[in-house]
């Protein structure tokens, strides 16, 4: 299979299941604070359904961190093909960070699935809403192993 990121393709044997993480680093416009988008594979299990994924992984969340606090849960539509997900707005603290995000979940091909994180150690406001609502609404689906493209490669 190829594996494509934004600086490089690998060839690969069959991946079961993509895990990885893009983190990316953004600043708040409005107060200069930063903040990060996190792009995450997961997979649904024992053929679970979204929302059994959705509220399994709020469970953990309420196991795993102090003081966890969900403000909004909800169903959303994402991109223009307006895939059906799941959106969670929280807060909670970790090494004695506090925490604040806003996560949607939604399956690509069951029982392949990704997830969307705005994290901020501010709490979350409408400039970090407009952000994510932008981004939400913008989202376009690729294949994920798309025809390879020849190569010079000796």
């Amino acid at each position: 299979m190829y594996y494509y990121t934004n600086e490089l393709t690998l060839d690969l044997p069959e991946i079961v299941g993509d895990r990885s993480i893009n983190i990316l680093t953004a600043t708040d416009p409005q107060r200069g604070v930063p903040f990060q988008i996190i792009i995450s594979r997961d997979l649904l299990l024992g053929g679970e359904t979204l929302q059994q994924c959705f509220d399994r992984q709020v469970g953990q969340m309420t196991r795993q961190t102090q003081a966890f606090k969900a403000s909004v849960k909800r169903a959303v539509q994402i991109g223009p093909d307006k895939l059906e997900g799941m959106e969670i707005e929280s807060s909670f603290v970790q090494a004695s960070t506090t925490f604040h995000q806003i996560q949607a979940m939604w399956v690509v091909k069951t029982p392949q699935m990704m997830v969307l994180t705005l994290s901020s150690q501010i709490p979350i406001h409408d400039g970090h809403r407009k952000i994510w609502q932008h981004a939400l609404d913008s989202l376009h689906h690729r294949p994920a192993d798309p025809q390879p493209t020849p190569t010079n490669a000796p």
